[in-house]
């Protein structure tokens, strides 16, 4: 019988699926769609993503539905389906891992262009409680930049599924004074109650590992980090990331030797680089 997350995780190293958008929008899938909306309309291409992570390695895999709160959803026209797409994208995902790797509820920033704390309280609640239904069995917060969000958004977590809580911070502005700093935003989520807080979403691996080695020196949490493939550039009208899966793997090396137990990737990440990731990972689980 498989561990419940947290166990799993203070005895392993688990490594986690890479970008769902990056792959979506390599297979043309988005072109003229909202991503989150194809959990409804094309569920059998997002099942197959998490199938591909699932086969290169990946012990958690997200679900497809980092931006889909009503906020966001309102942009397309699509605010009254929230709940079944968030509903759709946990029930693909479970069953995509069929009992042999943990479907995780994705959960990104709702912004700044929210009437009130109270309305941004309710618009991430009712998000999470249609992932908590469709079946996931913990959540991640990831991406957060302002610590007022985030808190907001971990209280509602807390309060809509009571499941294991990862927080990941996007440090773009960590010492510029726009944004918190990997320490202070580390011991924000250890008063948040936060299970499990780490970095996402950065310039690159280089970038999240100094984070982490930031965090590392002052919270006794356990630590996530999912790296982007570096900052991406237009050639010949396609979309690249700078770094390899051979450099990705030897990131994931390094991250957790600086103490980081959930490792996976963020934009422009693919499941060849979660496969090399899976290899150069084994000798931390053997």
């Amino acid at each position: 019988m498989r561990k419940p997350f947290l166990d799993a995780l203070a005895e392993e190293i688990l490594l986690a699926d890479g970008a769902m958008g990056t792959e979506i929008y390599s297979q043309g899938l988005a072109a003229y769609r909202c991503p989150w909306e194809l959990n409804l309309s094309a569920p059998e291409q997002i099942r197959a993503i998490h199938q591909a992570y699932l086969a290169a390695g990946a012990k958690l895999i997200e679900t497809n539905t980092f931006g889909a709160n009503s906020i966001s959803l309102s942009r397309h026209g699509l605010e009254k389906k929230m709940r079944e797409i968030n509903l759709r994208g946990a029930e693909i995902a479970h069953a995509a891992s069929r009992g042999k790797a943990y479907a995780a509820g994705s959960v990104g920033p709702v912004g700044r262009k929210i009437a009130s704390n109270s309305e941004r309280y309710a618009v991430f609640f009712s998000q999470i409680e249609a992932l908590r239904d469709g079946g996931v069995e913990l959540i991640i917060l990831e991406t957060f930049s302002d610590l007022e969000e985030a808190e907001i958004a971990c209280r509602a977590a807390r309060e809509a599924a009571r499941l294991p809580l990862v927080l990941q911070f996007s440090f773009h502005a960590m010492d510029s004074g726009a944004g918190p700093t990997p320490e202070k935003a580390s011991k924000a989520a250890e008063n948040w109650g936060v299970d499990v807080v780490g970095s996402n979403c950065n310039s690159g691996p280089e970038e999240t590992l100094q984070c982490i080695k930031r965090m590392a020196g002052i919270t006794s949490l356990k630590l996530s980090a999912m790296p982007s493939a570096g900052l991406p550039k237009v050639v010949e009208g396609r979309t690249c990331y700078p770094v390899s899966p051979g450099s990705m793997a030897e990131f994931a090396r390094s991250l957790v030797q600086a103490g980081v137990s959930l490792i996976g990737g963020c934009c422009g990440t693919t499941p060849a680089m979660i496969q090399e990731m899976n290899q150069a990972l084994r000798p931390f689980n053997s």
